[in-house]
């Protein structure tokens, strides 16, 4: 009886998954008037569980919190996912002659407050350029594949620094030896990097 409570708060009792996706599915479609078609639930010791959705209206997911005990979902990521899917198109746009899209990613830093936001999902649908040189928007840029010090990664990073402002650019790739590296290079040292051989002087 006692390894059934214990796997059934770590993993959900029978019945609770369903219960606790009927109310993030009200939530999302109350909220944000999306569809999802797909929640993940997802459960904590601490009785804060939460949930990955995917809707029929974005390629990208985001997570919803549930307060287990209530059964109510009462937080959520969207406007954070929502923010990183159009900052990532921007940037992607950008460095299409040089990197594939899936190779990039744009990673918000600090999570809005929902109740004191100063961007709201209304504006950014409606105007997804608000988001650029935003001062309370702060975020950085990770590029997959791309060795640093090459020609070609300096010429992602100056694509970058010319257009948008993140606080921090990281490439990841493989060493010859098959290990993965991850470096980065802060905005502080954005200037002071002029070629490429200037950017092996810098990381972090």
């Amino acid at each position: 009886m006692l390894l059934f409570l214990i796997y059934g708060w770590l993993f959900g009792f029978p019945g609770e998954r369903v219960k606790l996706s009927k109310e993030v599915k009200r939530y999302v479609e109350e909220n944000y008037r999306l569809t999802p078609t797909d929640i993940q639930i997802s459960f904590s010791i601490d009785g804060m569980d939460g949930a990955s959705v995917t809707t029929k209206e974005w390629p990208f997911t985001f997570d919803v919190f549930i307060h287990r005990d209530k059964k109510k979902a009462w937080s959520d990521l969207y406007l954070e996912s929502l923010t990183e899917y159009y900052l990532r198109g921007f940037v992607a746009e950008k460095l299409s002659s040089l990197i594939d899209a899936d190779d990039i990613r744009v990673v918000l830093e600090t999570r809005f407050s929902k109740n004191n936001s100063t961007i709201t999902v209304k504006e950014i649908n409606d105007n997804p350029l608000i988001l650029l040189d935003n001062p309370n928007i702060s975020y950085f840029c990770s590029i997959d594949d791309v060795k640093i010090g090459t020609e070609r990664s300096y010429l992602i990073f100056n694509q970058i620094i010319r257009f948008f402002n993140p606080t921090s650019i990281y490439f990841r790739y493989f060493e010859n030896d098959g290990k993965e590296k991850s470096v980065c290079i802060r905005e502080e040292d954005f200037n002071k990097i002029k070629n490429k051989e200037d950017m092996m002087s810098v990381i972090k």
